[in-house]
């Protein structure tokens, strides 16, 4: 964003009315900074300019005139499949219709975006920093301490037509259930959380293992029919979907462990 495109103001002692949680464990958006830094397709700064630009579109739109907070915080993580450094956002104040259209926007971040990660407190004492403040209808970027700029939409965001046209093909599962039969006898596990993304001939299934993230990643060989991989703990699977039915199914080795599993696909 360049300097033409902002106002600058001074806020009021009582201004701006910063939204917190007082305590309470939110969900977040996470945002894989070390893939898209490494693949050169966005940096840090460009992720938060994008965030704060749909959220300015979002509130001229809608004429909002009430008022939010949406704060970040990085930290390492390993929820997308490898060590690596993340990026959290939280969006405090804000009507649940607003957090819907950040998340379907930001998939334009494919796989390096969870719209459902962790459950935080966004504290300030731990790292957390306000990115944006949404208040009078609009959207301010915190300068320092005293001056806030107006995000303004002289230059909208405009995104890489191919990318743009990718995202629209992929579908995300979020709400999805797994359960995971052993070959070995150990009792079966029904009823598991997990998170499916399929589209352009590739396919990520996610959950929650061991105090971490499962990723298994892989490719659609044939109209259906899946195989996936998860190195970090040697495993490979596959998965085979009917026509117009909501239920993954297939077999999986990891480290010698075998086992079967079933998806039931949920939006």
């Amino acid at each position: 964003m360049k300097k033409d495109d902002v106002e600058c103001r001074e806020y009021t002692p009582a201004f701006p009315n910063l939204v917190t949680t007082d305590g309470e464990g939110v969900y977040t958006l996470e945002v894989d900074s070390t893939t898209l830094m490494k693949e050169g397709r966005y940096t840090d700064e460009e992720v938060e300019n994008l965030i704060q630009t749909l959220a300015a579109q979002w509130v001229q739109h809608h004429e909002y005139d009430g008022h939010g907070t949406i704060w970040h915080w990085g930290s390492p993580s390993v929820n997308f499949g490898h060590q690596g450094y993340s990026i959290f956002f939280v969006f405090l104040g804000m009507p649940e219709s607003f957090r819907e259209y950040i998340n379907t926007e930001m998939k334009v971040l494919k796989e390096c975006v969870r719209v459902t990660s962790d459950w935080l407190v966004p504290d300030p004492a731990g790292g957390w920093a306000v990115m944006c403040h949404i208040e009078d209808k609009k959207v301010w970027h915190q300068l320092d301490h005293v001056l806030w700029q107006e995000v303004k939409l002289t230059e909208e965001f405009v995104m890489n037509e191919k990318e743009q046209n990718q995202c629209e093909d992929i579908v995300v599962y979020q709400q999805s259930k797994m359960d995971t039969v052993y070959y070995d006898g150990d009792v079966a596990e029904e009823g598991d959380d997990c998170e499916v993304k399929i589209g352009n001939g590739e396919i990520v299934v996610s959950y929650e293992e061991d105090g971490g993230f499962a990723v298994y990643k892989g490719e659609e060989v044939s109209e259906g029919h899946f195989v996936l991989e998860y190195p970090e703990n040697k495993g490979k699977a596959s998965l085979h979907r009917f026509a117009n039915s909501n239920t993954l199914e297939g077999f999986w080795v990891e480290g010698g462990v075998k086992g079967f599993w079933r998806i039931y696909l949920e939006k």
